[in-house]
């Protein structure tokens, strides 16, 4: 093999791994999508069965936690990605409920 074509197989190489990334990313992102309007079109259907004017974010409990969170260090451009497990959110639960009142 010469030089041009090690140079071109190398450029199919970094093109086919490329792809796969973009692959993976249209992945995530329609998953992120998805999950986007099925919590919309939960809370409108709880806005309708409730009423229109009866939903606002007073009434929320404030118990709500995040299930998820993401950090971007835009200096070195990495994002983390951390999941909470779900025994740890009943133990933020229940923690809170045998405290008696809740924060607000």
């Amino acid at each position: 093999m010469d030089k041009s074509s090690l140079e071109l197989q190398q450029a199919d190489d970094e093109l086919l791994s490329l792809l796969d990334v973009f692959a993976e990313y249209q992945q995530l992102q329609e998953a992120a999508n998805g999950g986007l309007k099925r919590g919309y079109f939960d809370l409108a259907v709880a806005k309708r069965t409730a009423g229109y004017r009866w939903i606002s974010p007073d009434m929320y409990s404030g118990r709500a936690r995040a299930i998820a969170t993401v950090a971007v260090d835009e200096a070195s451009g990495t994002i983390t990605y951390t999941r909470r497990t779900p025994s740890a959110t009943n133990n933020a639960d229940k923690s809170e409920q045998s405290g008696g009142l809740r924060k607000r």
